[in-house]
């Protein structure tokens, strides 16, 4: 980083004590610097595949990332549901190693008792 220069004129200033500046007497400061950084993406994509009239989607999907409780690593998350042909998959992977972690494939009327749909435990 360089400065401090007057915010006015743009003169160099000597470090030091704040004094107005000798070209054109303004005591705002600036300094010039460089600032590098790095940036990763993530995609992510939900779907969902709807008829008129029907309130449910017939199906829907989910490719995304999702953070692994156990662990705190991010792992990828796919998974779809038909209603129609009455089916349910999904499948977790390591990014990193492509270790597949947990994969599933069932009737979707048989995939009961899981996420939201779990029962209650008494007293909640």
């Amino acid at each position: 980083m360089t400065g401090p220069f007057c915010s006015g004129c743009g003169f160099e200033l000597p470090q030091g004590p704040r004094v107005p500046c000798p070209k054109c007497g303004e005591t705002a400061r600036s300094y010039k610097g460089t600032l590098t950084a790095t940036s990763t993406g993530v995609a992510s994509m939900r779907l969902k595949a709807k008829r008129p009239g029907v309130k449910k989607p017939i199906a829907e999907g989910r490719y995304e990332p999702s953070v692994q409780r156990a662990t705190g690593i991010t792992m990828r998350l796919e998974r779809f549901l038909d209603r129609l042909r009455d089916l349910y998959k999904e499948k977790i992977t390591n990014p990193t190693t492509g270790e597949v972690i947990h994969e599933c494939e069932e009737p979707l009327s048989k995939h009961q008792g899981h996420g939201s749909a779990k029962p209650k435990k008494p007293g909640a």
